[in-house]
């Protein structure tokens, strides 16, 4: 086990989810869905109870016939025994193929994976059993924001014993940096991964329209140092990278100097909360967009599911499977899809990973121009 800066190997899942030196990525709360944001106290919280058989078919999800589960009783289990029993449910109404494999556009076929972000709280509790109950469900890898404490050898292993590939990593800047590369090289290379994804930068690269200029230098320099490696370098939007400084957005400042080495990581909740239109930023670069972040967004329902938000996700998805270039989407949620505290009894504390992240994915699939029916809701 080696240490590549602070905070490095001890990272946990946590609200911000990054590493102790960074910036933190949102440094003013954003409407990510709809103009809230779960306070810190909620996010951090939750209880676990049984989730009963009882189930209700997804009425719009015909070809998978996808079951949920919609009740719960009152005794209590443990996390990892919930964790089988939810996942098992979702498979006793599909396989992971059907579920998950993107439609088909134009000969190409993008997988889904997971941001683990989405179920932070979870992988906090129980690593192991998360990453299981994620398998299960019919993901197909998982992207990491923190690594709970464990190495690259046991993140593997993890990985390989539940069939699970990863899609990419979201680690700080400083990590790529001298002799911290070397380090970080051979941590991704033992994991199995790729893309190392930068998902915020130090302010003195993103006051000025200089500062832009001069960190796509720095990630032009990286992805030639890497490149031998077989991985990329990418960048991931946030809420300041559409505000204009000196005329030009810094999206654009940064990607149009940066070589097309430099890959993009585009997320469509924040993009769209603060005026980056993913159906014209998912242009703009065409071939150089390796993952988009799948994530909701909604000016007037702040706990919409994908599917049930604003985005046009038919568009969305024939972009991303034309022209954009896109290897991965990458399902990620911020908040809870819901108000525990005003749930009713036989559904409060349903963890995210049995309510939210079955039925959205049926939503997903049924919004890929593939000829499916676009769901109800």
């Amino acid at each position: 086990m080696f240490s590549l800066g602070s905070g490095f190997q001890t990272r946990e899942f946590s609200f911000r989810g990054h590493l102790s030196h960074e910036p933190p990525p949102h440094p003013v709360p954003l409407p990510l869905r709809g103009g809230e944001r779960v306070p810190e106290g909620r996010v951090r919280g939750g209880s676990w109870s049984q989730c009963a058989r009882k189930r209700r078919k997804f009425s719009s999800w015909t070809e998978a016939n996808l079951v949920i589960p919609t009740t719960m009783k009152t005794q209590s289990i443990s996390r990892r025994e919930f964790l089988k029993t939810s996942a098992t449910a979702a498979l006793a109404a599909t396989t992971s193929d059907n579920l998950l494999a993107a439609g088909e556009y134009g000969g190409n076929r993008i997988p889904f994976g997971l941001q683990l972000y989405s179920v932070r709280n979870e992988c906090a509790k129980d690593l192991d059993g998360t990453v299981a109950a994620v398998a299960k469900m019919g993901y197909k890898a998982v992207e990491f924001a923190g690594y709970c404490g464990r190495d690259a050898k046991a993140l593997r292993k993890l990985l390989d014993d539940v069939g699970l590939r990863c899609c990419g990593t979201h680690i700080g800047l400083d990590t790529l940096l001298g002799e911290n590369l070397p380090k970080t090289v051979e941590f991704n290379q033992t994991l199995g991964n790729k893309f190392l994804i930068v998902p915020s930068l130090p302010e003195k690269y993103t006051k000025t329209h200089q500062g832009w200029l001069e960190a796509a230098d720095v990630f032009s320099e990286l992805a030639d140092k890497v490149k031998p490696h077989g991985m990329r370098v990418g960048y991931h939007n946030h809420n300041i990278e559409f505000t204009p400084i000196d005329g030009e957005v810094p999206w654009d400042t940064f990607f149009n100097r940066a070589k097309k080495e430099v890959v993009i990581q585009f997320d469509t909740g924040n993009g769209a909360a603060v005026g980056g239109d993913p159906v014209v930023y998912l242009k703009k670069f065409p071939g150089r967009v390796a993952s988009v972040h799948v994530k909701p967004y909604s000016k007037t329902k702040p706990k919409a599911l994908i599917g049930d938000d604003e985005h046009p996700w038919k568009e969305i998805f024939h972009i991303c499977e034309t022209t954009a270039g896109v290897e991965w989407y990458i399902i990620e949620y911020e908040s809870d899809a819901f108000d525990g505290s005003k749930a009713s009894p036989s559904t409060r504390g349903l963890s995210v990973a049995s309510l939210r992240l079955i039925p959205d994915v049926a939503r997903l699939k049924a919004c890929l121009p593939c000829g499916l029916p676009k769901c109800s809701g």
